[in-house]
């Protein structure tokens, strides 16, 4: 027998409308920027799993003179996991650093062509994918 349409309507709309909080949940939590001040009441053996693999993916982030900026700015908010994955080349990654800039990263006028360069070289279409 077939669901009437409420019944198939809550069957679409109550996951959708949990996964949203869920989401919007991890996305008030998620930046790390100083300013936040809080202190999080996470799980230590999560945190310490999380720290770990986070501090893998810096390390591997490619040496360079960007790569400074990427940890001192960037990683404010993102995961290196994250810069890693992207795939944008130099006029995308400029836009996507001045959106930055926009919403509070402290990245200076002198320092957005270096930073660029970087992501643009290590994480353009061409970089080398890890």
């Amino acid at each position: 027998m077939r669901a009437d349409a409420p019944t198939r309507m809550r069957r679409v709309v109550r996951p959708v409308v949990i996964a949203s909080a869920l989401l919007a949940a991890a996305l008030s939590a998620g930046c790390r920027t100083a300013s936040a001040g809080a202190k999080g009441d996470s799980d230590p053996a999560l945190k310490a799993v999380v720290g770990s693999a986070e501090a893998a993916e810096i390390a591997r982030l490619p040496e360079g003179p960007g790569k400074a900026l990427v940890t001192e700015r960037c990683l404010l908010c993102h995961g290196a996991a994250l810069i890693a994955q992207q795939r944008k080349d130099t006029a995308a990654w400029g836009r996507t650093v001045t959106q930055m800039r926009t919403w509070g990263t402290p990245i200076q006028d002198e320092d957005q062509t270096a930073l660029v360069a970087y992501l643009a070289e290590h994480f353009g279409p061409d970089g080398v994918r890890r």
